[in-house]
Order: C-alpha cells, then sequence, then structure tokens
C-alpha cells in the first residue's frame, strides 16, 4: 500500500533498520488488560527494586560515509531475491543490515540469495529471511546457514561479538524461538545462554538497539520468557545483551506499537516513534513522545508531537543528533524538533511541489516520499531511506524535497542526507536505483566508507539487476607512477599500489589494447617483444568487488640485446677556479637508437686514473684540491649493459698563488756615447717554472735611485743627457703578482 498505510492495527511498511527500535500496533483491549495488571502490584513492581540499575550508554553511530565521493552505479556483488512470509502488508526482501568483522548480514522478507539474476547460469540458493555476505567482495558466505521460518526485521552485534537477530519467527534451525535469538556469527547456530523469547499477538521484533551491555528491544510482543516471574511488557523492554535478561528497572508503557526509537543519554531521554495512542496512559503522547532512560516513566512538559497530516498515523522512524530530534514518516516528511522541548525548529518535504509543512495541500503527490527509516553516521550526517522515487513520475522539471532550513528545492530520491550542525540537505548523491513498489526500508554505512541502500530493489538506474540493496562504493583508484624499462626484446613495468577504498586483489595489464595477464604485485615483466618496436601498456586495478579502475599508461620502444656502446659525451669543457675545476657535458644518446637499453651514468677518469661515477641526468662534476699544473680529464657515458663510450677529453691547467720572484737578470752591461747611457742585460725566468703568473718586465735604478720600468720583452734601456761624472745602474725583474727579484750586479760608467 503506498505511503505506508496501515491496515487493522497492523503496520504496512514503514519500519527501519539497526540501532534504533521499531514495533507494530498491539490491540488496545490486551495492551489495556496489561497496564492494570502492572498498576495494581505485579510481581515485576516487587522485584524491580533488587534490579541493578541500568548502565547507560549512548549507542554507537554507523561509520563515516562521504556520499559525494561515492559511484552512484551500485556495487556488482551477490543478493537476496524471492517473498518469504511476513504479517507487514508492505513486503521489501531487505530490513536491516549490520556488520562483524569483515561480514555484512542482510535481513528481510527474501527466500534465497542469487549470484547476478541477469545471468542464466546463476542459480538461487535458498536461505530464507537471513543471509551474510564478504563485505568487500560482496560475495554470499555460504558457511554462514540459520534457518528461520518467518521474516527478519532487525540486526544488532552483540558484546560478545555475536549476532543479535529481532523478527517475527517462531523457530530457528528447527527449535522454538520466538522474535529473538542470538547467534553464531560464524555458523548460524542458536546461543542457548541467551534466553530471551518473545511473546504477542501475534509476536514480532522489529528493532535492537545496543547500549553499552544493555539492549533495547521494540516490536508487538508483551511478554519476554527465559527467566522466572517474566513482567507484562508494552511492546519494548531492556535486556541484558548477553542473557536477555529483563531489566525491571525500565518498563514504558505504550498503548500500541512502535516503530522506532533512539536514546537521548545527553538529557537521560528514550525518544519513541510509532502508532501508539499514549505513553503511560498520559495525554497527547501519540505517534512520539519520550519516556525517561531510567525507568521509563513518561516525561512531562514536553510539546505534543503534531503530524503533518491529521490522518497520518504512520509515524516510523527517529534519531536523536545535536540536540535535535529527527522524527520521519507518513506524509512525506522530516520534522526536526528541539530536543529539549520538541518544539519543532524546521522540516524536509520531499514529493511535492511546494513549500508547505504539509505539502498534500499543494494538490497532488508525485513519487512517493514517505520516510521510513533513519540513521546517523559518525561524522555527522543523518541518512534517511525514503519511499520517494520523482521527479521522474512528475509532468514538471521541478524538484521535489523541500527544505525549510535553506528554503529551496533539490533532486533527492531513494535516500535523503542530512547534516547534523544545521539539519540544512547534506551533499548532493543520489543512488543509482530504479523505483519499484515499496523503497528505502534499510539504510547503513560499513568500515569501509561504502554506504546501502536496501529494501524493495531488484534494478538498478541503468537497469542491471540487483538483489534487494545497492552498496554504493568509492570509484577505483588506477595505479600511479606507471614506469617501463627495456631490455634484450624485454619489458618490465612497474607502479606504486593504488590507495583503493576496497582492497586491490589484481592490476589487470594490457598491451596495445589486448590484456596479457594478471599481476598480484606491482611488477609485471613481457618477454619475446621486437627489437625497435614500439609498445603501449595500460594497468588497471581490480578491486575485490571486481571493479576496474581506469588505466595508467606507459610507452616504450623495446630495445634488443644492445652490443653497442653510448655517444660520446659531447660538447665537454672544463673550467679552473683556484684549485676547482669544474667538469660540463652533453648528454650521451645510447645506440642503436631506437632500440638501445639506455644511458646508465658517466665515469670519469684524471691523468689515467678514475675519478668519479655520475648518474645519468647529472652532465656536471667538480674535482677539488687539484694541484698545480696541466691535466686531461676523461669523460665516458656507460649503457645499462655496461656498454662504454669513447672519451670526451679536456684539458686544463691549474696554477698555485704565485709568490716567487723572477730570476736575476743577465750580465747586465753598458755603454756610453757623450751623454747618452745604452744599458743592456739577458732575460728573466718568473718563478715557479711552470706556474708562475708570468714576466711582467724590468726595473732600472740609477744611482740607487728609481729610473724606469722596462716591459718585459724588451732587454734594453736607454738613459739620455747623463752629467759628468760616474754613475751606478742596477737592474731587477718583475712578475705580475709583483715579485721582484734581487738585483743583478751593478754597472759603473763614467760620462765625461
Amino acid at each position: 500500500m503506498a505511503d505506508g498505510a496501515m491496515t487493522n492495527g497492523t503496520a504496512t511498511g514503514r519500519v527501519r533498520p539497526t540501532r534504533r527500535l521499531l514495533a507494530l500496533g498491539l490491540a488496545t483491549a490486551l495492551t489495556a488488560i496489561g497496564m492494570t495488571a502492572l498498576t495494581t502490584g505485579s510481581p515485576a513492581a516487587t522485584l524491580a527494586a533488587a534490579d541493578p540499575s541500568p548502565v547507560v550508554t549512548t549507542p554507537g553511530a554507523t561509520p563515516p560515509v562521504d556520499l559525494d565521493s561515492l559511484e552512484a552505479t551500485p556495487v556488482k556483488q551477490w543478493g537476496v531475491v524471492g517473498s518469504g512470509t511476513t504479517y507487514s502488508d508492505a513486503k521489501p526482501q531487505v530490513w536491516d543490515f549490520t556488520e562483524i568483522g569483515n561480514t555484512i548480514y542482510v535481513g528481510g522478507n527474501f527466500t534465497g540469495v542469487q549470484r547476478n539474476g541477469d545471468d542464466p547460469a546463476s542459480t538461487v540458493i535458498g536461505q530464507p529471511y537471513l543471509a551474510a555476505f564478504d563485505r568487500d567482495s560482496g560475495e554470499w558466505i555460504s558457511t554462514f546457514r540459520p534457518q528461520l521460518n518467518r521474516n527478519v526485521y532487525a540486526l544488532e552485534v552483540a558484546p560478545n561479538g555475536k549476532l543479535l537477530v529481532g523478527g517475527e519467527f517462531t523457530t530457528v534451525n528447527g527449535a522454538a524461538r520466538a522474535g529473538i535469538v542470538m547467534l553464531d556469527p560464524t555458523t548460524g547456530e542458536a546461543d542457548t545462554t541467551f534466553k530471551a523469547n518473545a511473546q504477542g499477538n501475534p509476536t514480532m521484533v522489529r528493532e535492537i538497539v545496543r547500549a553499552g551491555s544493555q539492549i533495547y528491544v521494540a516490536g508487538q510482543f508483551n511478554y519476554m520468557h527465559g527467566f522466572s516471574a517474566d513482567p507484562f511488557l508494552w511492546n519494548a523492554a531492556r535486556l541484558d545483551a548477553l542473557t536477555g535478561k529483563v531489566d525491571l528497572t525500565w518498563i514504558p508503557k505504550f498503548a500500541g506499537g512502535l516503530w522506532d526509537i533512539t536514546v537521548d543519554s545527553d538529557r537521560g531521554h528514550v525518544d519513541a516513534a510509532g502508532y501508539f495512542t499514549s505513553v503511560n496512559g498520559q495525554p497527547a503522547t501519540a505517534h512520539m513522545a519520550s519516556v525517561t532512560l531510567a525507568s521509563g516513566a513518561f516525561i512531562p512538559g514536553l510539546a505534543a508531537f503534531q503530524p503533518n497530516q491529521a490522518d497520518q498515523t504512520d509515524t516510523t522512524s527517529v534519531v536523536y543528533a545535536n540536540n535535535r530530534v529527527y522524527v520521519g514518516g507518513a506524509q512525506h516528511i522530516v520534522q526536526v524538533l528541539d530536543a529539549n522541548t520538541h518544539k519543532r525548529v524546521g522540516y524536509n518535504t520531499i514529493g511535492a511541489t511546494c513549500s508547505n509543512f504539509n505539502p498534500k495541500t499543494c494538490g497532488t503527490l508525485y513519487g512517493g516520499g514517505d520516510i521510513q527509516t533513519m540513521e546517523v553516521t559518525s561524522n555527522g550526517v543523518v541518512l534517511a531511506g525514503c519511499h520517494c522515487f520523482g521527479p521522474q513520475y512528475v509532468p514538471t522539471t521541478k524538484p521535489l524535497h523541500y527544505s525549510s532550513f535553506t528554503r529551496t528545492f533539490t533532486n533527492r530520491r531513494f535516500a535523503l542526507a542530512y547534516n547534523t550542525s544545521d539539519s540544512t540537505p547534506s551533499g548532493s548523491f543520489i543512488p543509482g536505483l530504479a523505483g519499484r513498489v515499496y523503497g528505502t526500508y534499510a539504510i547503513d554505512t560499513d568500515s569501509r566508507g561504502c554506504y546501502y541502500v536496501g529494501g524493495d530493489y531488484n534494478r538498478t538506474s541503468t537497469g542491471a539487476w540487483i538483489g534487494g540493496f545497492g552498496r554504493f562504493c568509492r570509484p577505483v583508484a588506477p595505479p600511479t607512477g606507471l614506469t617501463a624499462t627495456t631490455a634484450a626484446g624485454a619489458v618490465q613495468l612497474s607502479w606504486t599500489a593504488a590507495e583503493s577504498q576496497l582492497p586491490a586483489t589484481a592490476y589487470k595489464v594490457y598491451r596495445n589494447g589486448t590484456f596479457i595477464g594478471d599481476a598480484t604485485g606491482t611488477t609485471f615483466g613481457v618477454a619475446g617483444l621486437p627489437n625497435g618496436s614500439t609498445q603501449t601498456f595500460t594497468v588497471a586495478t581490480k578491486d575485490a568487488s571486481g571493479r576496474l579502475s581506469p588505466v595508467a599508461t606507459a610507452k616504450v620502444v623495446v630495445s634488443g640485446t644492445d652490443t653497442f656502446a653510448p655517444t660520446v659525451p659531447s660538447p665537454a669543457t672544463g673550467s679552473v677556479a683556484g684549485t676547482t675545476v669544474t667538469l660540463n657535458w652533453g648528454a650521451s644518446a645510447d645506440l642503436p637508437n631506437p632500440g638501445g637499453v639506455g644511458v646508465k651514468e658517466y665515469r670519469i677518469v684524471k691523468d689515467g686514473a678514475a675519478l668519479a661515477t655520475v648518474p645519468v641526468g647529472t652532465l656536471s662534476t667538480t674535482d677539488v684540491g687539484v694541484a698545480s699544473g696541466a691535466h686531461t680529464y676523461e669523460i665516458r657515458a656507460v649503457d645499462l649493459n655496461n656498454n662504454v663510450s669513447a672519451p670526451a677529453t679536456v684539458n686544463v691547467g691549474v696554477a698555485l698563488p704565485d709568490t716567487l720572484a723572477p730570476t736575476v737578470p743577465l750580465t747586465p752591461a753598458a755603454t756610453v756615447n757623450g751623454t747618452t747611457v745604452t744599458l743592456t742585460w739577458g732575460a728573466s725566468t718568473d718563478l715557479p717554472d711552470p706556474g708562475g703568473v708570468g714576466l711582467s718586465g724590468y726595473l732600472i735604478h740609477k744611482d740607487w735611485i728609481y729610473l724606469k720600468f722596462v716591459p718585459a720583452g724588451a732587454l734594453t734601456a736607454t738613459d739620455l743627457g747623463v752629467t759628468s761624472g760616474t754613475h751606478r745602474y742596477e737592474v731587477r725583474s718583475v712578475d705580475k703578482n709583483n715579485n721582484v727579484s734581487a738585483p743583478a750586479a751593478p754597472v759603473k760608467i763614467t760620462v765625461p
């Protein structure tokens, strides 16, 4: 039935998944009898005082998820099929998910599992109501084979790591067990130490939520058997999470069925939503109300819940987050209440073209819109599953989701998300699903950040088969840093592993577009390739679910057996700065070209002895502390097959600082012609030899007084207008560093 109508007090389809409580309507007469029994002094009232105080912890949120990073197309995997036995008029195949270790458990109204309904070779395997799937690969786990006889609504993880299951069933693995059971998560065998056994008319456990060492259960039941003095219950109870014993200190009185429950430990509240007409006999507590976490007593002073339409009583889901309470259901709305007062602070509607709190007053409602499940993630997002398939059913292009917090319409369907910080719509992700009848009844995230949307789905938006639910994950990332090295007619590929949300199980390798093999590591070799041919290699990541990433690409020219030396590294030059010599050279090319294995390094030899080896890509080196004198450097290129090129030769001279004076000028002599004196001498040599800075010239002194400078190369000097008398001449040499030699033997002359 559309939009979650209810018939004869029985739910027709607006329930929620794990971590909170749900329940169904219970006949008013039966509830009234139970209320009278407890208030007039039942055994429960006597035993309650002896029971310890409850352990109060806030139930854990679902793992974080970044919705806008996910692919809209569901991951291809096994699914559930068939329609089983249920009291609910709505018959979606999936009602709940939970995760233990690397296993995802799915509960619902299915009768079997199947690998792929589009594949004629894929057969249906009988596995009714509860099945397990590998979290990463999505494959059905055939060793988990519990047998239940009716619908499963609720899944939760016990403190001991076992699986708690709630539903309509009356037998488990052939033994009598009603409404709730603890199973071994590996084999599916029932744990007999958990003794709770529900009783109702009919018996239905709609939700189980764990809070520390206790669990809250809700549904349609009035007893939890298994221990002496079982109290009468009103559709909800708090149990020991390991034994199933009822906590007698918390017994709220819901006059009718619950759909959902959430724990607000900040205020000590338990907020409930459902089909009940009152709580603890108090007026104005229908459909959504709160009781205390301590005892289940009514909390006065809170604003009465107001459905957005008087005839809409399906209040189906409630969650608490960041001082606000989110209430979902019919008609097409998520109400947001202040957690302190329960006054409405805003709302989000879906399936209407107007922004009214009561969207039905706008006229026609399109494509569904009832909220059927909600969850809160640990990174601050409220996830909501809905019976909402628009706007493809709408004769207009206007989006159908309205938020009073942003006062805008957006295009959303199948599953919704809201920021807990301000209740505004979160992101823009739309699951790639095809609408069917009942919509979304289960929503969850797993520890890898994938997103599950389950309920009444058997096709994706592109028409591919899915079985009851879609799993949405981030795209597969390609490998990075792909390189190709070639030698002797072969190519070696190497890459860096991709960062993958689901584990990478292999890398698919292609040559020139043709698949050539799988690699489980990050290298792959290919031999027997034509020498000199150009090859294009691509590598794609394959994850555990079988998805492939985009490819990484590398091109390479294949080399054969390379016996050719590289080209000479030229031009080669050398420069000298003091005692440091710097060599530079041009890059060598390996031969044959194409086809060479590639240059590996450069080797430098100095004056016949090995000096240094530098890697390819480096085209210079320095030699420090070089002795004075002439030196010869040779630079050779070496390829990967150790073929060595002819040398590039560089000759340099290194001079130490010149502090030595030149040699004394040789055999000076003088002649006199009138008043003109002419001096001659032999050439000096600059020291050290070699290595001196070079001769600058000669200094002439007359009678111990400087007369003139004669540049190097000249070996004579004249003195004009010499006065009569005896005179003394000296000749000294000087180098370019102004080092001055001793004087040559003085020359004495007499001018008449």
